[in-house]
């Protein structure tokens, strides 16, 4: 079994050589089968499912709780931003749901669409970051988000990680699928 898990593994550059962690870094022959301690990569689906869930519904909250549309009075820019903010964290839910979904029924394609799905939460967070770090300097938008932006910095973090361990996920369970069809021939 080590020998063909070795080969499955060995034969992922071969199948998708542009398969890489989003599309620049590590590639899928790299990803080992397990993580930190020795985890399996769905614990680690299940424990980022719960830390970017919570930070999620956090973020939700608080922008409502506060009133930072309100607060931002007819400044239309940050009104967009706050926006694509909630949009990203609504997407973050979603493809907190559908990862979820992809370890319990230890399914490629809810892993592969869980992956991409958060990506997409990652690249709107991203672009929100970025924002966020052009306008603090704008005396009006620090005294709107306050200390919010530490939590939204390591947010940002955190949404990489999490799409890391959803990217060897789906490697993973492509793995085992693919050792499973050569077994049956």
């Amino acid at each position: 079994m080590d020998d063909e898990y070795a080969k499955a593994k060995a034969n992922e550059n071969l199948r998708n050589p542009k398969n890489r962690f989003l599309g620049l870094f590590c590639h899928a022959n790299e990803v080992d089968d397990q993580w930190g301690c020795g985890w399996t990569f769905s614990t680690g689906v299940v424990i980022f499912s719960i830390i970017c869930g919570l930070a999620s519904f956090c973020d939700v909250y608080y922008i409502a709780k506060d009133n930072f549309f309100g607060r931002v009075g007819d400044k239309t820019v940050f009104k967009v931003f706050f926006f694509i903010k909630v949009i990203s964290d609504f997407i973050c839910l979603i493809g907190i749901g559908i990862s979820c979904f992809s370890i319990n029924r230890n399914n490629l394609r809810y892993a592969i669409i869980g992956y991409y799905v958060m990506v997409l939460c990652l690249l709107l967070h991203t672009i929100y970051c970025i924002y966020t770090i052009i306008a603090i300097f704008d005396s009006d938008y620090f005294s709107i988000v306050k200390y919010y932006l530490i939590s939204w910095g390591l947010g940002e973090f955190g949404l990489i990680l999490f799409c890391w361990i959803l990217f060897c996920n789906q490697v993973f369970i492509a793995r085992e699928r693919r050792i499973a069809l050569q077994n049956t021939q």
